[in-house]
């Protein structure tokens, strides 16, 4: 099973996330950054349940691994699961799509703009 990740360059009206492209951001000592991992729901039902992000960041051999409890959990995470194939018109049921904003800064920076029509 795999999604179909989509890193947002530019917001297509379609997105969750932010469009903002990547741009360095410096983080001292016990600082945090932020990125946000959006998906649509699952129409047809779904297959599995993810049970962690493994996101490997620039200059580092090892991915971070985030721990995503069953059934979201709260901490504005719900479930990422994987979707059965359902007989629309799109060759990828659209929640196996994962939107990934860039890294940045403050929370709010990796939503979308709320013009963005979603």
């Amino acid at each position: 099973m795999s999604f179909v990740y989509r890193y947002t360059a530019g917001h297509d009206g379609e997105s969750y996330v932010s469009g903002q492209p990547p741009r360095d951001v410096l983080l001292g000592p016990g600082s945090t950054a932020y990125f946000l991992v959006a998906k649509y729901r699952c129409d047809g039902g779904s297959i599995a349940e993810a049970s962690e992000l493994r996101v490997l960041l620039p200059a580092n051999a090892s991915p971070l691994h985030i721990a995503l409890p069953a059934g979201g959990g709260g901490f504005g995470v719900s479930a990422l699961d994987y979707c059965r194939a359902y007989p629309g018109d799109e060759h990828v049921d659209p929640g196996n799509r994962i939107d990934v904003s860039a890294i940045t800064a403050t929370e709010q920076a990796a939503f979308a703009p709320p013009d963005a029509g979603l």
